[in-house]
């Protein structure tokens, strides 16, 4: 397989994520690109929209990352340790996933918010 250039790689990471509503879900295990990970459940836990910026180049890959802070508000069970994350479309497909660089351990009444810059979807 061929190389993406810069142009045409920041032009699929801005199509493919600027084009429609998407869904942040927390995961306890690496989804992995068939999706078999274990989704976060319990409590008032739900996936949340998450909205990106536009693709840059960053250490010599295109990069888009979130442009928002996305809030899942304060959780009414134990979620455990979020270790992994991934992106739906609104119609649950599954397009992206990745780890979190740090672990969040969420406890009844922790407030989850995943930071503006905090997830980040890379193209070679």
């Amino acid at each position: 397989m061929g190389n993406i250039g810069a142009v045409h790689g920041r032009a699929l990471l801005d199509n493919s994520l600027n084009t429609t509503t998407y869904k942040l879900a927390l995961y306890t295990t690496d989804p992995t690109k068939d999706n078999i990970g274990t989704e976060a459940s319990g409590g008032n836990y739900a996936r949340q929209n998450i909205s990106f910026g536009a693709a840059a180049e960053v250490s010599g890959k295109q990069q888009v990352a979130n442009d928002a802070e996305v809030d899942f508000g304060e959780q009414t069970l134990d979620l455990g340790k979020i270790t992994h994350w991934a992106v739906y479309t609104a119609a649950s497909a599954f397009l992206y996933f990745g780890a979190f660089s740090v672990p969040k351990e969420v406890y009844l009444g922790d407030s989850v918010v995943i930071k503006a810059g905090e997830i980040k979807i890379n193209l070679s």
